[in-house]
């Protein structure tokens, strides 16, 4: 049982990332208290519109954080500065938010701000439903706006329209998802769109939005709780160009200061630095309610989350959150999705998971060969789940395939000290890796042949060999049996990307069925090589199979 409080070394690796002293109370509170608030002079008569443009909102291009405090005297929390910060760079940003952590508040400022900053503008906010267009998102920003009207203008169409505007060029308006010919025929040079609850917007609408993202000066931000993984917006995530941001109420201010106003024996909810967001007996209340506790032993920092108030006592206590509490709370996909395999928080475990290996455990290569020009050769190294080494190579012919595989064999032979040839190569020969296998077998090397069209070794449960391999590698990516910690950041992040893209749906008798690795292709905009070399490398000599040669029953 342990005793005392955690140390500093254990709270940094508790709070994942999170400071206990004053974690945002005082630091989030006066972030930016150095900065001087314009002077609010009343106006005696109308300005033109282009000279307060110049004189006041200039400045603050792509600085909405400054424009938010001078005008509302509004601080941004770490989260939402990382999201303003983010729009500075990116031009397409998704964010998954949990409930109650301030993205409608922060959609009201965005609105006013792209309005008063871009020119000339076509701005659209969208949710699906005209309550959540008109009383939300619309409904902050006319409260901001109405704090300094004689400031900032009064350009409302009207008093309940959703929309900000001077001209027919120039405007902000909230539009409902639900119909996708609402946005037709809109063009601009600059265009700015705001998709609040963006996992219920369709594929039909978000094909209609994709033809206004083609001005001068495009930003998309897409906000939503993540509830569905099967929703449009999920594979956004996964589509070049993207920049994906988390906003979880365990990292919001609020919690963390109620831990501070705890310890200083006062109550949680005294002098919150952001009133009417997420607090922290809210948070405990419903982490508990849509979690399980768990013991210490099965704390795993990637997954599960350390009841704030309980680093105060003597022992803390551990909880796994469930579904509801992953989306609502933790701004996560849930791990129980209906049609994606990895999750990824999965992913993220392996790379920290440490595997100790035999030093003369077999060494497997598989090898996922180039099909087309724009499709890279990758090559991943195991040593049982170990992954030693994996990357891809772009233009290489079969012989060149052929050459790198072996030049593996030799490279961890020596490091091994095994023969060469006794390393197995699992080499994908639908299309051109037919050419490789044969190369490697005439060589006098250790190859099997894997065309994953072929029936799966349990064909009661998956539909194609495919399928099996997708999913009983992730099945040992769950349970702790692969290791990614040898793997640069830079390929975790491309193979990340390319596991939790793959859908699956159950076939007619019910066996999962993994998607058609062309769809998966088509919202990579890339094929998912690494991923598949990885699936190779499992392929043989692992539990559920004993070699691909070998006869199924």
């Amino acid at each position: 049982m342990r005793k005392g409080r955690p140390s500093d070394k254990e709270k940094n690796l508790i709070y994942a990332g999170s400071k206990f002293n004053k974690l945002a109370s005082e630091t989030a509170l006066k972030l930016q208290m150095n900065k001087s608030a314009l002077v609010r002079k009343k106006l005696d008569k109308p300005v033109d519109e282009m000279a307060v443009r110049a004189e006041r909102f200039d400045r603050y291009f792509d600085n909405v954080s400054d424009y938010a405090y001078d005008f509302f005297g509004v601080n941004f929390w770490q989260k939402q500065l990382e999201i303003a910060n983010a729009l500075k760079h990116k031009n397409f940003v998704c964010v998954r938010s949990a409930h109650s952590t301030g993205k409608s508040y922060l959609l009201g400022i965005l609105i006013n701000f792209y309005f008063d900053t871009v020119y000339p503008l076509i701005g659209i906010g969208t949710a699906p439903t005209k309550a959540l267009v008109s009383s939300v998102m619309f409904s902050y920003a006319r409260q901001f706006r109405n704090q300094n009207l004689k400031i900032l203008g009064d350009y409302w169409a009207g008093p309940v329209t959703p929309k900000l505007t001077t001209s027919e060029g120039h405007y902000f308006e909230g539009i409902v998802t639900s119909d996708p010919t609402s946005v037709q025929g809109r063009h601009g040079e600059n265009v700015v769109l705001l998709l609040d609850e963006a996992v219920g917007i369709s594929p039909e609408m978000f094909e209609s939005l994709e033809s206004l993202m083609v001005g001068d000066y495009v930003k998309v931000l897409a906000i939503y709780n993540p509830t569905d993984p099967s929703a449009y917006v999920a594979q956004l995530e996964k589509s070049a160009g993207w920049h994906t941001i988390t906003m979880s109420a365990y990292d919001h201010p609020n919690v963390w200061t109620g831990v501070e106003r705890l310890s200083e024996g006062k109550k949680a909810t005294d002098s919150l630095p952001f009133p009417g967001a997420i607090n922290l007996s809210r948070f405990e209340q419903l982490l508990k309610q849509w979690s399980f506790r768990i013991d210490k032993s099965d704390y795993n920092p990637a997954r599960d989350i350390i009841l704030p108030s309980s680093m105060l006592a003597k022992d803390l206590e551990y909880y796994r959150p469930g579904p509801i509490a992953s989306a609502r709370l933790l701004g996560r996909w849930p791990e129980t999705s209906m049609n994606a395999i990895f999750t990824d928080f999965v992913v993220d475990n392996a790379m920290y998971n440490i595997l100790k290996t035999e030093f003369d455990e077999p060494i497997t290569i598989g090898v996922d060969v180039a099909r087309f020009g724009s499709d890279f050769s990758a090559f991943c190294v195991r040593q049982g789940g170990k992954i030693l080494e994996l990357f891809e190579v772009n233009g290489l012919e079969t012989v060149a395939v052929t050459g790198k595989a072996i030049e593996l064999c030799r490279k961890y032979s020596e490091r091994f000290e095994v023969p060469a040839q006794a390393i197995d190569i699992a080499v994908d020969v639908i299309g051109l890796g037919a050419g490789v296998y044969d190369n490697l077998i005439d060589a006098g090397y250790n190859a099997y042949e894997v065309n994953v069209s072929e029936r799966a070794w349990n064909a009661e449960s998956y539909g194609n060999l495919r399928s099996e391999l997708w999913f009983e590698v992730y099945n040992m990516f769950l349970s702790g049996q692969i290791s990614l910690g040898n793997i640069n950041s830079t390929t975790i992040f491309d193979l990340k990307k390319q596991l939790v893209a793959p859908l699956f749906t159950y076939d007619r008798v019910g066996r999962r069925q993994i998607e058609p690795k062309d769809d998966t292709k088509k919202r990579l905009e890339r094929s998912p090589d690494l991923a598949d070399a990885v699936m190779l490398a499992f392929a043989v000599n692992t539990e559920f199979t004993t070699g691909i040669t070998g006869t199924r029953e």
